[in-house]
């Protein structure tokens, strides 16, 4: 195995077009000049650690076969990864970039693993990774200094993917998370037209991103099991972690004007707040726990403007039920119970749209309130069968029913008992919540 360890090589270093069949160590080798790896070829692995590159240094097309380790090396000039193929795990932990750093990496080229942890950058620096595919890239203890660093046309491949025999002896728990930043402070940093949607799982703790730029990048399935998926499992603490994790995605993707995952990071950051509310006595946190509750039944914390539709619906044809004689009102809902056909699609679907446990007593009013509304409805049920006159009269008599007790400023104009119009209050205050949560909802999705 050739070993170049503690070497010092004062002219200009030639080693292009070697073929290294071992492995190789460049430990704290010092390049005082131009260092040429140009289409060097790595069959083994290769050891750079604590070298000092003093001047420009390229590796063209250069191969490496086996992991290779550039740990605690001193990059004091302009370094060219050009069309570079990594076979293996690349490591730069603990390097020091001073100048400009290019990376493109071949389509032939999978590093297990990219690991940029550790590095130091200053003002001048410039890193930028191009057409990297790796199974899991790690970021740790990066503090970000310099507005030039990039990656482009990045993703993270799936494990299954890789041929049998490369597979074979390598564990897949190994590569996750797939994409790890941790303790990382990435100012400025940039992913752009970057795939993170085949990453398994992506573990984000204790890192400052919220001025960190992702354009054109495709998340995939945006959830707690695959972002954050032990913090926002652990203890009240580390879902903390996880919400603080979820509103800096959301904040940088609204600085980029993505409204659309950053919506998705937002509910996100809600189901984690949700999580350690459970842990709250209900004694002290009553008003949070209802308010929460309530918002997320309404429109899963304005995600989605189809539930409050369906709500508002829902509630004022229960009113036009509740309109009703009382006693013919209780007698009708034992008659239609069972019986009533229309109930059973009506259930089904309320059952799809609010199937959390935790939602039960809401869902339950819900159903009371479609109930009477589908009483209300079967006083015209008979003329169906009449001619048409009939009933398209009944329903033109419906529909303007249903305007009229949806228009909850002439709720007051005729003469009312005081339990009914206090009744008549509640449902305007449903209403005009669930209204706002449509719009709210709506303008999250197609706000510019």
């Amino acid at each position: 195995m050739p070993v170049f360890e503690g070497a010092v090589f004062k002219g200009y270093s030639f080693f292009g077009n070697v073929v290294f069949h071992k492995g190789v160590l460049f430990n704290g080798v010092e390049f005082c000049d131009v260092a040429d790896f140009r289409e060097t070829v790595f069959e083994n692995h290769a050891v750079f650690e604590e070298a000092v590159f003093k001047n420009e240094a390229t590796f063209w097309k250069a191969r490496f076969h086996k992991g290779v380790s550039f740990e605690s090396v001193t990059f004091k000039d302009e370094i060219d990864f050009a069309e570079i193929t990594f076979k293996e795990e690349a490591v730069f932990r603990k390097a020091d970039f001073k100048n400009r750093v290019y990376f493109k990496v071949t389509n032939e080229s999978l590093p297990f693993v990219f690991n940029l942890s550790g590095i130091k950058l200053s003002k001048s620096s410039y890193i930028e990774v191009r057409n990297l595919r790796t199974l899991k890239l790690a970021l740790n203890n990066v503090n970000n200094t310099t507005d030039n660093f990039l990656f482009f046309d990045m993703k993270i491949e799936k494990f299954k993917d890789l041929e049998e025999n490369r597979r074979r002896n390598l564990r897949r728990e190994n590569y996750l998370p797939n994409i790890e930043i941790k303790s990382s402070i990435l100012n400025n940093m940039k992913f752009i037209n970057c795939d993170f949607s085949e990453a398994e799982q992506i573990k984000i703790e204790n890192s400052s991103l919220t001025e960190t730029e992702f354009i054109n990048v495709d998340w995939g399935g945006i959830s707690e099991k695959r972002i954050c998926p032990k913090l926002f499992e652990g203890s009240p603490e580390e879902v903390e972690k996880a919400r603080d994790v979820y509103r800096q995605l959301k904040l940088a993707l609204d600085n980029q004007k993505d409204h659309i995952n950053a919506n998705e990071f937002y509910s996100l950051e809600m189901k984690a707040y949700e999580r350690v509310l459970q842990e709250k006595p209900w004694r002290t946190h009553f008003q949070k726990k209802l308010v929460f509750s309530i918002h997320k039944f309404a429109s899963n914390f304005g995600q989605s403007w189809l539930r409050p539709l369906i709500l508002l619906i829902l509630l004022t044809i229960g009113e036009m039920g509740a309109q009703l004689d009382f006693k013919s009102f209780v007698d009708k809902c034992f008659y239609f119970l069972i019986p009533y056909p229309l109930i059973v699609p009506s259930l089904s679907l309320l059952l799809l749209i609010f199937k959390k446990r935790e939602n039960l007593l809401l869902w339950g009013i819900s159903v009371i309130f479609a109930l009477s509304g589908f009483i209300a409805f079967n006083e015209a049920l008979p003329c169906i069968s009449s001619p048409p006159d009939n009933w398209q009269l009944t329903l033109k008599i419906l529909l303007e029913n249903f305007a009229e007790t949806l228009n909850i400023f002439s709720l007051f104009r005729n003469n009312q008992v005081i339990n009914i119009k206090f009744l008549h209050t509640l449902y305007s205050i449903a209403i005009a919540f669930l209204t706002y949560q449509m719009i709210v909802a709506i303008r999250r999705q197609v706000r510019r």
